[in-house]
């Protein structure tokens, strides 16, 4: 939806451009404060590789995503070299996946040492 404001009063357009940066600042915020709280999460929670899809590298908030694709295009995340700057640059969105399956009783072989 497109909106003129070329009709209303400058101070107006003013007002409403200081409010539209002032409710970006604050969501951006949010969203980095709630990014913590979610490396934190998954920390704690490791999640699983699934069968066929691989494992979970990051873990993007919603409006970083949707941030990223209106600066840099939808198939931001497609890029190899962008994910790796975006990890390097923001280490609390990586995930460290385990593996899909837990082994019990497995033990390593072990390897004959002859002294003579």
């Amino acid at each position: 939806m497109i909106v003129d404001l070329s009709q209303l009063p400058e101070k107006v357009r003013h007002t409403l451009d200081e409010m539209y940066k002032l409710d970006w600042e604050i969501k951006r915020a949010k969203a980095i404060q709630e990014e913590k709280c979610l490396a934190k999460f998954w920390h704690a929670n490791r999640p699983r590789s699934s069968d066929g899809i691989g494992e979970q590298t990051m873990c993007v908030h919603p409006f970083v995503d949707a941030a990223w694709r209106r600066a840099r295009g939808p198939d931001v995340w497609a890029d190899k070299d962008f994910r790796e700057w975006f990890l390097r640059n923001s280490p609390e969105s990586r995930v460290r996946a385990t593996g899909t399956k837990t082994m019990v009783g497995y033990q390593r072989p072990r390897t004959l040492v002859k002294k003579y």
